[in-house]
């Protein structure tokens, strides 16, 4: 009764430990990960800061035409590696595709171009500008100035408008 009593507590071990040590082994994998680094992308050459652009009678402001016309350039500073970069002016859009002026000033808008003959209007939000980069920097030129709004009447007052400008890549 001994011999049964081991035979059975033996076997089970014996077959526990068989499948156990070769169903259940431990096996090791190696991964490698790479990829490469590139210095693709830009920052702001300077900052633009506040840009004054003088004063206006309200009887030369215009609805075709921007009052107190100025150009103004943005310059990147640009990785080796940069490609297709774009440049997106964001703020609070009024009517006729202007920047909302936060000043007193009743029936105005900032009206921003994409070029000094004033043919491509920048689209608040919208209008992405195309760059490609030389020599690490890229620049761009727009002309901004004042607008009257459509359908309202310019009043006396202080402009102010907010235009923040977004680096993109694709």
């Amino acid at each position: 009764m001994i011999i049964k009593k081991r035979i059975n507590f033996i076997c089970p071990l014996l077959f526990a430990m068989f499948f156990s040590s070769s169903a259940f082994s431990a096996t090791n994998m190696e991964m490698k990960v790479t990829a490469t680094i590139k210095d693709a992308t830009c920052s702001f050459a300077k900052e633009l800061g506040t840009i004054p652009l003088g004063e206006v009678d309200i009887a030369d402001l215009s609805t075709t035409d921007i009052s107190l016309s100025k150009e103004v350039k943005v310059e990147l500073k640009c990785g080796s590696d940069a490609k297709s970069v774009y440049l997106t002016m964001n703020g609070t859009a009024a009517t006729n595709d202007t920047f909302k002026n936060e000043g007193t000033a009743a029936g105005v808008g900032l009206r921003i171009f994409e070029d000094a003959a004033k043919t491509k209007i920048v689209i608040p939000n919208t209008t992405k500008i195309a760059l490609t980069p030389s020599a690490q920097a890229a620049s761009h030129n727009f002309t901004l100035g004042i607008l009257a709004l459509a359908g309202a009447t310019p009043g006396p007052g202080s402009f102010l408008s907010t235009v923040t400008i977004a680096i993109s890549y694709s």
